[in-house]
């Protein structure tokens, strides 16, 4: 009997392990503050054409942009 009870607690424990470890979804708002920075992102690069100080300055700001919208 002490044997079941001690299986049964340790089901029991990775029972809600698993739940708490599940695939989380993200957010969809991020997703969308996500999508408008890479389309900035995307402006950026097209009018920095061959310039690779402006190149580096867009992906500071697609960076910055991306840290934002985690918050």
């Amino acid at each position: 009997m002490k044997k079941v009870l001690i299986l049964l607690s340790f089901m029991l424990l990775a029972v809600s392990f698993i739940q708490c470890s599940g695939i989380q979804k993200p957010d969809p708002k991020v997703i969308a503050c996500k999508a408008g920075c890479d389309a900035t992102y995307d402006n950026c690069i097209k009018k920095a054409v061959n310039n690779e100080a402006k190149k580096a300055a867009c992906e500071a700001v697609k960076n910055k942009c991306y840290r934002d919208c985690d918050k």
